[in-house]
């Protein structure tokens, strides 16, 4: 994969989770293809043991972020596990990337319920 590839799809990445923040903007397969570039990237561009800094560098803002201090995790949207379903804006699937002093320790899919 060349860099240019690389750098398009990482420039894509960024502006659709940008837009995923705007209702107005989703439109039908984008959390598709969000999923699929987040996915790439994440086993492609990022591991564990990378600064909190160099991930945001990679995948850009987070959509959410939980708690705090030296323990925190950054939520990404992504689609549910196959034969799953999704749920609605209050409850969903995100990458759930989990760092511990500023390292990145997981980065898994899993299922929040946020409150209002």
């Amino acid at each position: 994969m060349s860099n240019n590839s690389t750098s398009e799809k990482l420039n894509r990445l960024k502006a659709l989770l940008n837009d995923y923040s705007f209702p107005e903007k989703i439109y039908e397969g984008m959390l598709r293809e969000i999923d699929q570039l987040l996915t790439w990237a994440i086993q492609a561009k990022v591991s564990p043991g990378n600064s909190a800094n160099d991930v945001r560098d990679v995948l850009g803002d987070p959509f959410a972020e939980i708690g705090g201090g030296s323990t925190f995790s950054w939520l990404y949207p992504c689609e549910p596990p196959e034969g799953d379903i999704a749920f609605n804006d209050l409850q969903g699937w995100y990458y759930d990337l989990r760092f511990q002093d500023d390292e990145l320790v997981s980065a898994t899919k899993e299922n929040w319920r946020f409150t209002k």
